[in-house]
């Protein structure tokens, strides 16, 4: 039934009754979009929760294995603390791994677990100093032998397959000294720098984060810290756990002073060579590959036996395209003398693909 005319009361005119039905309809839409914005509303918050439950679930899976990673103080031949870093504990025979270099030159090192359990390095099992990675032993003697630290949880090393950039990450380590110091952060990128593979992640780390792993969203280890640049804002890189594996497996264990004798760098006056060398590498990570070839040219018509330059201008030749001119400079790489390192398999690596470009060898 319609609605009656009425009054105004400041013009005495008569107002048009009001539509029944359009009012209805008017408070159904509002009551509509009132319904709306609380499922709205519930579902971000259900999200936020569940996001926030998810981050608490990986950081819980690296935590658990808090008692397998300790902090590491170096000293040199003279018992002066030299340097530091982190590590990991593997297994319950005092297997553990950390970076090359937190290790590099140390004469002795000191370890320390969660709650201050204090042991010392035994000795270095393996070695690499292209993936930035040492298998060492940690142990404590006694008059009953050798006693080794035990962790409630080893945390599980994968391979880097499967890891992809956006993945969340956990770091855990020493940074400026303090232990078990956890950070979280993601994979910013994956690179592969002359077929080393170099990953990039915004995890926060500081000097002594070094060595410390770095776990997946399973609480599973892929890596552990290598470096980060200081100027800018967590840029920090990863030595993958990839040939781990096979460096637990060694079984020859190499005393502390004779790996300092072995890998202690001595300070050298930059000749004009190594001048030359930087910055040719400058213009090879910076992919200016033709102006890279043209320096290590440089170098090579002075010191045709400089194994580095013939290394590194094969990989450069290789992007240019110029397999033939690669692989001739891979060969006389091969040929030489040098460390016997990661570098010979990757060279070798590169040999087999430049042949099966100039079709020297058969795929």
């Amino acid at each position: 039934m319609p609605g009656k005319a009425v009054l105004c009361p400041l013009c005495w005119a008569s107002e048009k009754p009001m539509d029944v039905k359009a009012v209805r309809r008017m408070r159904w839409a509002v009551g509509l979009v009132l319904v709306m914005v609380a499922i709205v509303t519930t579902v971000l918050m259900v999200a936020r929760a569940n996001s926030h439950d998810g981050m608490s679930a990986y950081v819980a899976a690296a935590e658990r294995y808090q008692s397998a990673v300790f902090k590491i103080v170096n000293y040199d031949s003279t018992g002066e603390a030299t340097s530091g870093g982190s590590g990991l504990l593997v297994d319950s025979t005092g297997l553990a791994v950390t970076a090359f270099h937190v290790l590099r030159g140390s004469a002795d090192a000191r370890v320390e677990f969660q709650g201050g359990r204090m042991f010392e390095a035994l000795g270095v099992v393996a070695w690499d100093s292209v993936a930035d990675i040492a298998v060492f032993k940690v142990g404590r003697k006694s008059e009953e032998g050798v006693m080794h630290p035990v962790a409630n949880a080893y945390p599980e090393l994968c391979r880097l397959a499967g890891l992809e950039v956006g993945a969340p990450v956990v770091a855990i380590g020493a940074p400026e000294g303090l232990s078990n110091t956890i950070s979280d952060g993601i994979v910013s990128a994956i690179r592969n720098v002359n077929g080393e593979v170099r990953v990039q992640v915004t995890t926060p780390t500081s000097h002594g984060s070094s060595g410390g792993p770095v776990f997946d969203v399973k609480g599973r280890v892929f890596g552990i810290v290598k470096s980060g640049i200081e100027e800018g804002q967590n840029l920090n890189f990863i030595a993958v756990m990839d040939d781990v594996p096979a460096m637990l497996a060694e079984t020859t264990l190499v005393s502390m002073p004779e790996f300092a004798d072995r890998t202690l760098e001595v300070e050298e006056v930059e000749t004009f060579e190594d001048k030359l060398f930087r910055l040719a590498r400058e213009e090879h990570d910076e992919e200016r590959f033709e102006n890279a070839v043209k320096i290590y040219t440089q170098i090579l018509e002075s010191n045709p036996d400089n194994v580095a330059a013939h290394y590194e201008i094969a990989f450069c030749l290789k992007r240019l395209g110029k397999a033939s001119q690669a692989l001739m400079h891979i060969n006389r790489f091969l040929a030489l003398s040098h460390d016997e390192d990661r570098y010979r398999e990757r060279a070798l690596k590169l040999k087999e693909d430049l042949e099966i470009l100039t079709g020297l060898k058969v795929k």
